[in-house]
């Protein structure tokens, strides 16, 4: 049975909430995103989103058919 570890990256008054969770089946991304950095910031993100590409399944792929995975873009402000 396959298991991720969640990204899970707190608020700031910069950055977006982050919270990609496979077995919650919770994908967020709110807030404003302004990071001083932003490949800084968003390494992880694009890191956490590639290995979960490449660790998608026949199993994980036949779990999501009836219950698809969904994404939840909020931003306030987007730069």
């Amino acid at each position: 049975n396959y298991r991720m570890k969640p990204l899970i990256i707190k608020e700031t008054v910069a950055t977006p909430l982050i919270e990609f969770d496979l077995d919650a089946k919770k994908f967020v991304l709110e807030g404003c995103s302004r990071p001083e950095d932003v490949r800084d910031f968003y390494a992880p993100i694009i890191k956490w989103l590639n290995d979960f590409k490449e660790a998608i399944t026949d199993e994980i792929r036949n779990d999501h058919q009836d219950n698809p995975l969904v994404f939840r873009f909020k931003f306030d402000y987007f730069n």
